[in-house]
């Protein structure tokens, strides 16, 4: 008898809603491993509130989110060890160098800093390698978002990696690094749940778009 492989995350007829206004009701959706999926929108259509509510940062006024089957009320622990979301604000602390963010977010990981040579080397490959030690309050937004996605490139595996427009203000040679880190990602079975405003880089092809209307 054929096993049926549990989506490794799934909304299941969720609500969510922000002020007075309702953004999404009774949706689902499911990620699977190995899928690079594009989530589309209107402008305040709701895409950074999913993504927010599947990682289990948005409260949801009906439904649930699953992690292979249960809910994320029970596993949020095991979740958080296996997924990384970057929003549209990559959140960042501002009166940090980019060196301090770096090891914060490491340490929330519980790893420590990688030796200097391999630091260097990270952020050489991200053009940050001159900035580590500037506040992020002082960086552009193509240069916060290049960090973030630094950070990302120091954690441990992340099964799942949510990504909130991560092509917006990033020269073509960073997108062009990050088409490349995407496809890595999927090709270690991994799977990239990410928004964009724009094609795609032709780097990339989407398993299949999410395409989110307003309720």
């Amino acid at each position: 008898m054929t096993q049926v492989q549990l989506p490794l995350l799934r909304a299941d007829r969720i609500t969510l809603v922000r002020g007075h206004s309702k953004l999404l009701s009774d949706f689902s959706c499911e990620l699977h491993e190995g899928e690079l999926v594009w989530l589309r929108a209107k402008n305040g259509g709701g895409k950074s509130s999913l993504m927010m509510a599947l990682a289990g940062l948005l409260p949801l006024e009906k439904g649930q989110v699953c992690w292979k089957g249960i809910s994320l009320a029970d596993k949020q622990e095991k979740v958080g060890s296996n997924l990384y979301i970057i929003g549209h604000q990559p959140g960042l602390k501002e009166v940090c160098t980019v060196r301090e963010n770096i090891r914060i977010e490491l340490g929330l990981a519980l790893i420590s800093m990688p030796p200097e040579e391999l630091l260097s080397s990270a952020a050489t490959e991200w053009g940050l390698v001159e900035l580590l030690d500037k506040k992020v309050s002082q960086l552009s937004q193509g240069q916060r978002r290049r960090t973030a996605l630094l950070i990302l490139s120091l954690l441990p595996y992340k099964q799942i990696w949510l990504l909130d427009e991560p092509f917006e203000a990033l020269d073509d040679s960073a997108q062009i690094l990050l088409a490349d880190k995407i496809n890595s990602q999927i090709s270690k079975g991994g799977t990239v749940l990410l928004t964009s405003h724009f094609s795609l880089p032709n780097r990339l092809h989407a398993s299949r778009q999410i395409i989110l209307e307003f309720s």
